[in-house]
């Protein structure tokens, strides 16, 4: 694995993974999950502000998202800003089950260390099974074996996911793009084998994490997800594509979960412009040029210094995710985002995550179709979900 020195703002000194395969644990393995000092580590090594809102919602949402008795299964939640979710969903009351990684099993214990060290009693789960993503197997394995010791969950929040740099070649796992397979259809499968114990469990939720890079992702490429158009390819298109195919998962599924009168509810968040290694993986001062969120970069000339103009800690990413998955009531396609406003609208309250709509631009009306088509085709999943 090549990595290079280099120099972000503040004059802090880190190591740059680029094209790295490991999602959020291959860079946020510079920081130690469960440190007392996690979020200053956090804030030192990616810039960005210190977090905002975060504690303030830890204080105040176990009044009115109480979680007694729930259960939450959190993908990426052994670092960044899937252990935020598990620290504030552990705080209202949910019993919480962190997947590990082989050979990032010290992220996992690290977290319920510090989730534990945070809020004495909580309970914090790490199956003996491990969890990988670009594993179809290892997701139908996981999956099978939480159903067997399970008898229902409250809540699943596939919230990890890896990045990709504009000039990073197109890479594959068992025939899949990895992007994709880490991002979208390891969950996917993940979602499938679960959904027996989301059937048993009155008001059971699914929670996709997008990302405002949805925003820029091609309508044109929905018809190809796997990036098998070498001319046409670009990692960091497809991780907005990616980011995109979360919104139409969802629809897709709800669409087939309110068709079957089964209920259990799918929504999507947005948790906003946030400081972690996944945007050092997107090398994003040379990934947006040439698109339409170039003018954001100004005279930023690092990813850093993009997080320390316009983003937000980790900890503030995580509330859109941590409400959507904890909120009473939701509606299916709901869509949750952490933002950064000029003003709050009438009523809204610092730590409210902000309901915006689930795409910024027409998409084909039969895109999330369209999407299904190609997902069950690549993983193996029954056309019915097995509803």
């Amino acid at each position: 694995m090549a990595s290079t020195n280099f120099v972000e703002a503040g004059g802090e000194t880190h190591k740059e993974y680029g094209s790295v395969k490991g999602g959020h644990a291959a860079t946020e393995k510079l920081v130690k999950t469960g440190d007392p000092d996690y979020d200053v580590q956090m804030q030192r090594l990616w810039g960005g502000p210190v977090p905002k809102y975060f504690d303030l919602a830890l204080q105040i949402w176990p009044t009115f998202c109480p979680g007694a008795g729930k259960t939450a299964l959190i993908t990426g939640s052994s670092g960044g800003i899937g252990f935020y979710i598990a620290r504030i969903m552990a705080r209202c009351g949910y019993t919480i089950i962190v997947p590990k990684r082989t050979g990032f099993e010290d992220d996992a214990a690290g977290a319920v260390e510090g989730i534990q060290r945070e809020t004495p009693g909580a309970t914090v789960i790490v199956p003996d099974l491990p969890l990988d993503l670009t594993s179809l197997d290892s997701c139908r394995t996981f999956g099978q074996s939480l159903v067997a010791e399970y008898q229902t969950l409250d809540v699943l929040a596939l919230n990890a996911g890896r990045g990709g740099a504009k000039d990073d070649p197109r890479e594959e796992i068992d025939g899949m793009e990895t992007i994709m397979l880490t991002n979208v259809y390891g969950h996917f499968v993940l979602a499938f084998e679960l959904m027996p114990l989301l059937k048993a469990t009155p008001g059971a939720r699914v929670v996709t994490q997008s990302s405002m890079a949805r925003a820029i992702a091609k309508p044109e490429k929905v018809g190809d997800l796997d990036g098998t158009d070498q001319a046409t390819y670009n990692s960091f298109d497809q991780y907005c594509l990616s980011k995109a195919a979360c919104v139409l998962m969802t629809k897709a599924l709800n669409d087939r979960l309110d068709k079957a009168g089964v209920d259990v509810t799918c929504l999507a968040t947005d948790p906003g412009l946030t400081s972690t290694g996944v945007n050092i993986q997107h090398q994003l001062t040379h990934s947006l040029k040439d698109t339409d969120f170039s003018a954001l970069l100004g005279a930023a000339e690092t990813t850093n210094q993009i997080h320390d103009v316009m983003g937000h800690h980790a900890a503030d990413g995580a509330l859109a995710m941590s409400l959507a998955s904890m909120i009473v009531k939701p509606q299916r396609n709901d869509f949750y985002a952490s933002a950064v406003l000029d003003a709050p609208p009438p009523g809204a309250t610092l730590t409210d995550a902000l309901v915006s709509p689930s795409a910024d631009r027409p998409w084909p009306a039969d895109a999330s179709e369209t999407f299904f088509a190609q997902a069950v085709a690549k993983t193996g999943v029954p056309a019915d979900f097995g509803l």
